[in-house]
């Protein structure tokens, strides 16, 4: 459990709230740290662009990506 409380609904200011509903979207579900990121929404969309650009990222392939997503998703506990 996380020292902070995650922010969910209507107490996330509105860009955390968009952060939450794309990623519920495309990975079925929210981490804690997105809930937490929450509080200070200049770092959740920086956070967010910095996850996009990795995403294009040409430098690894996008199978293994996608590989490391999986692996990531399958410890913390969340359906990918």
């Amino acid at each position: 459990m996380a020292r902070i409380e995650g922010l969910e609904g209507k107490q996330a200011p509105l860009v955390s709230r968009g952060l939450t509903k794309v990623a519920q979207r495309k990975w079925g579900c929210v981490t804690e740290m997105m809930k937490i990121t929450g509080h200070m929404p200049k770092v959740a969309a920086k956070w967010a662009a910095f996850e996009m650009l990795f995403g294009r990222s040409a430098c690894v392939e996008r199978t293994l990506r996608k590989l490391a997503a999986v692996k990531t998703a399958m410890q913390i506990g969340c359906p990918a």
